[in-house]
């Protein structure tokens, strides 16, 4: 099962195939402003550049539609229009951004009833043996699931129960060992069916908090000063986080797994990266700077972190961390892609 991760878009070594794509933000929303003028990509973490220093296309253009999360879905780059259109989009180079459907990429906003703004897409099993279902996760609490297959001509929206007043939340989905699961706990076996987990991550639907979720041998959920694992995505227990200080916004931000460990990253704290061989015993680390570290990624034997500060650090073990130069904006998530060396 190829890892999955959230955050970062991780795409491949500079000057060869991209294998990075970072957003900023734009605005007093955290979401604002646009790919065009707010991203950069690097193919080896270490080097970057800035949208619009090389050539790039949309289709149609996004205008100053916000963008949300970055994910690596079925080989391309994917994002959301966080605001007004809804559109998700994808990239397989990391430059050339469209539609991710010929027709009915728009979620819809208000669709089901929901009114909700989304921010992460994942791609995974219908139920029925075949990996065709995607699934646009929600920012807000909702009673709504948002899924639709491949060969669909537009999205549906699924009431997670029957009062439609059950608080889910998406902002973060993957699918990884046969199921798709959300960063409050949740799990599902076909993207539409949601079923709550056991002992399920302490933020639940919490709006508010940041959070992070990866699969590597196992599923990792990070936020706060919390940690939880999962063998199954369905049953859920408890570690403890070698992060210190937290707060609202604070604590542990995003995590990855590459090279048989997990790193995680924090906004806050004296030690803002930790590292585990197991995803359950946890080391504190020092990032490179005590920067916001707002999301980490790993692709081809390198992990990079980039933060609310304009910065950016790379490291090849999760240990040893090198800052990097990169443009002056707020850094809110990077993507991994292919992870070949």
């Amino acid at each position: 099962m190829p890892n999955v991760t959230l955050g970062i878009l991780a795409g491949a070594a500079n000057d060869g195939p991209i294998r990075f794509v970072a957003r900023a933000t734009g605005d007093s929303t955290g979401y604002g402003g646009g790919v065009s003028n707010l991203a950069m990509y690097s193919s080896d973490g270490k080097n970057w550049k800035r949208y619009g220093t090389e050539g790039f296309s949309w289709s149609p253009d996004p205008g100053s539609y916000s963008f949300a999360n970055l994910a690596y879905v079925d080989n391309k780059f994917v994002s959301i229009t966080y605001d007004g259109s809804q559109i998700v989009w994808a990239s397989a180079n990391g430059k050339s951004w469209g539609g991710l459907f010929s027709s009915g990429s728009g979620l819809g906003s208000g669709s089901g009833g929901t009114g909700a703004l989304h921010s992460s897409v994942a791609l995974g099993s219908n139920g029925s043996g075949s990996n065709n279902r995607w699934v646009a996760g929600p920012k807000e609490n909702t009673g709504y699931a948002t899924w639709r297959d491949t060969s669909a001509s537009s999205w549906s929206y699924e009431l997670l129960n029957a009062g439609g007043t059950q608080q889910r939340n998406f902002s973060q989905v993957i699918f990884a060992n046969g199921l798709f699961v959300s960063a409050d706990g949740s799990w599902s076996s076909n993207g539409r069916t949601w079923n709550s987990g056991t002992g399920s991550p302490p933020y639940g639907a919490s709006y508010f908090s940041s959070q992070g979720l990866v699969y590597g041998d196992k599923f990792v959920w990070v936020g706060g000063l919390s940690v939880c694992t999962s063998s199954d995505g369905k049953a859920w227990t408890a570690r403890t986080s070698a992060f210190t200080e937290s707060g609202l916004f604070g604590g542990a931000q995003s995590v990855a797994y590459g090279n048989g460990i997990y790193v995680a990253v924090a906004s806050t704290g004296p030690n803002r990266v930790m590292t585990s061989s197991d995803g359950i015993t946890w080391t504190a680390r020092n990032a490179a700077a005590q920067h916001e570290w707002y999301s980490v990624a790993f692709a081809g034997g390198v992990f990079v972190a980039v933060s609310g500060q304009g910065g950016a650090m790379w490291s090849e073990d999760g240990i040893n961390w090198y800052l990097t130069t990169v443009p002056a904006l707020t850094w809110a998530a990077c993507a991994a892609g292919p992870n070949e060396n």
